[in-house]
C-alpha cells in the first residue's frame, strides 16, 4: 500500500541519517561524542565567555543543537524499534 511505501521510505531516510552521524562520531574519536559544535563550547557557555575571554557573551547554540540532536535520536530509537 501507499502508506506502507511511505513508511518504509521514511524509516530508510531516518536510518540514513543515523547511519552518517554514526560515520561522524567515528571519525571524530571523542569518546562518542557527535554534535555540530566541539566540546569545549559548552564549557565556554557555563563559564560565560566567548573565544575571545569576553564575559557575556558565551555561545548558547550548543545546547540547543544538543537538544534538537538527542531528541531526533530517541525519537528514533522509540518509534522506529532501533537498536542503532
Amino acid at each position: 500500500t501507499d502508506q506502507k511505501d511511505e513508511r518504509d521510505d521514511l524509516l530508510g531516510r531516518a536510518n540514513y541519517l543515523v547511519d552518517e552521524l554514526a560515520k561522524c562520531q567515528e571519525a571524530l574519536s571523542e569518546g562518542g561524542y557527535v554534535s555540530a559544535f566541539p566540546q569545549r563550547e559548552f564549557a565556554m557557555t557555563e563559564a560565560g565567555v566567548d573565544k575571545a575571554g569576553t564575559v557575556g557573551m558565551a555561545p548558547w547554540v550548543p545546547y540547543y543543537v544538543m537538544h534538537k540532536l538527542m531528541a531526533g535520536l530517541l525519537h528514533h530509537y522509540f518509534v522506529w524499534a532501533s537498536t542503532k
